[in-house]
Parts: structure tokens; sequence; C-alpha cells
């Protein structure tokens, strides 16, 4: 069995949206991988942007590749969640926890979508 994957950079520019405020700069950098003998290979690589790159990291929270909140955490957010304590509270708590506000790799908005993932069990009568 071979996989293949393409990784593109993501300011190469796609479908506009009508709201769009980013613009596609036509950023030619990416790298294709390939899955040889349960291992991925580098087979093609260009690692040059067109366009500076994060410098802060505090930002990096906002990029898709690095959205997502710790299992252990996660956990930790579903008691605070059992306990009726509202998404802003829970951002206190873990801005705390961290030292700061910017330093928590997630968003209120990621605490909030991943709370709404909770279903209360369904009664059938």
């Amino acid at each position: 069995m071979r996989l293949i994957k393409k990784m593109l950079c993501m300011k190469k520019p796609r479908k506009k949206r009508r709201r769009e405020t980013i613009k596609g700069t036509n950023c030619k950098a990416r790298m294709i991988v390939k899955l040889m003998d349960s291992r991925w290979q580098v087979v093609y690589f260009i690692g040059e942007h067109n366009h500076p790159l994060i410098t802060k990291p505090s930002l990096t929270k906002y990029l898709r590749s690095h959205q997502g909140i710790p299992k252990e955490e996660d956990n930790f957010l579903r008691i605070l969640h059992d306990s009726n304590l509202e998404t802003g509270r829970m951002m206190q708590l873990m801005s705390s926890f961290y030292g700061s506000g910017l330093l928590v790799p997630y968003t209120t908005k990621a605490i909030s979508n991943c709370l709404g993932c909770v279903h209360k069990p369904v009664v059938v009568i």
C-alpha cells in the first residue's frame, strides 16, 4: 500500500471568500511525502516562502495546524463544564496556569467548540 500526502503553504491562493481579508501571495513552498515501508519519506521539498513567517510564538495558536486542546486539559475543561463554570472563567483559570493569556495554546472559542461536542444522553420514551 502506498500513501502520498501533499503539504502546501497556507498562503497559497485559494477560492476567494466574499469577506477575505488575507491576500494570497502564490507561495511556492511545499513538501510531498510518501509512506514507504511504514516510514514517511520526503520526496519533494521547496522551502522558500515569498512572505514573512510568523515571528511571535503567541500568534501560532491561531494557525489551523496548531489548534487543538491536549487530552488532559480537555478532560479538565469537561470537569469544569460539568461544574457549571463559564467558558470565560475557564480561560481565566487556564491563563493563570500558563502564566498569561498569551501563553495559552488555544482560544476561548476553541474551548467553547470543544465543549459543544459534549452531548447529553438522549432519553427515549
